[in-house]
């Protein structure tokens, strides 16, 4: 039927736009930029990228960048400001915050406990 084609239509929509956001998330992304990138209202873009991924826009973005800024500090990045810069953080201190809130601890506690690792 039309709204099957319609909802898998809107369906690959999203994953081109997730796929995007994987390999843009050091830009600025918007929800209205992405949304006009699917040719879907914000609205709509938003409840099918929830129903996709599980999170928000927003949400979605915070935990990308965490984790690529997790492994830049495996892969050896010892300075915090610089991993904020290379995903996307303007602020050091909005940065520092958002990766506490994902993973329970600052970018700091982190990188020591891979050096106690290693």
């Amino acid at each position: 039927s039309q709204l099957s084609g319609e909802l898998r239509a809107s369906g690959s929509q999203i994953e081109k736009s997730v796929q995007y956001i994987e390999e843009h998330y050091m830009l600025k992304l918007t929800l209205p930029m992405l949304a006009e990138r699917t040719g879907l209202s914000k609205g709509h873009y938003s409840v099918l990228f929830k129903e996709r991924t599980g999170l928000t826009v927003g949400g979605y973005l915070k935990r990308l960048r965490v984790e690529r800024a997790k492994q830049l500090f495996a892969q050896g990045e010892t300075s915090a400001k610089k991993a904020a810069q290379s995903v996307g953080f303007n602020d050091y201190f909005h940065f520092s915050r958002t990766f506490k809130e994902v993973t329970g601890i600052s970018p700091t506690q982190y990188i020591q406990q891979l050096h106690e690792i290693e």
